[in-house]
């Protein structure tokens, strides 16, 4: 991983935890969120947080339907029931309120005070 240098390099096992890194994929990880960096780091994870590398990747979008198309491929060629669960956990989609009325109504549909 050295002689790729000074281009980011990383060794992954078959779950997409990281095995090791050189010295240039530090100053990627600078300012991320500590318990994403806590091993085992799984690089998935850590790609698509919204804490952790997504918001310095500028084609989110693509990169996003890149990696869960791959996880995707791996899952139906080796049926791992943990590839199926990061699968799940990185696939679901989440919506938040554009603005303090919409969160207002989203409140009160839910019974809760507004």
């Amino acid at each position: 991983m050295a002689a790729h240098e000074p281009n980011p390099a990383l060794a992954i096992d078959c779950h997409w935890q990281l095995l090791a890194a050189n010295r240039c994929v530090a100053p990627l990880l600078a300012g991320l969120p500590e318990e994403l960096l806590r091993p085992p780091i799984n690089v998935l994870r850590l790609s698509l947080h919204p804490q952790g590398l997504a918001p310095r990747i500028r084609n989110l979008a693509q990169w996003r339907a890149h990696l869960l198309a791959r996880l995707q491929r791996d899952l139906e060629v080796s049926a791992d029931a943990r590839l199926g669960e990061l699968l799940a956990e990185l696939a679901l989609e989440t919506f938040f309120p554009a603005d303090e009325q919409s969160a207002r109504i989203l409140r009160q549909l839910h019974g809760q005070r507004a």
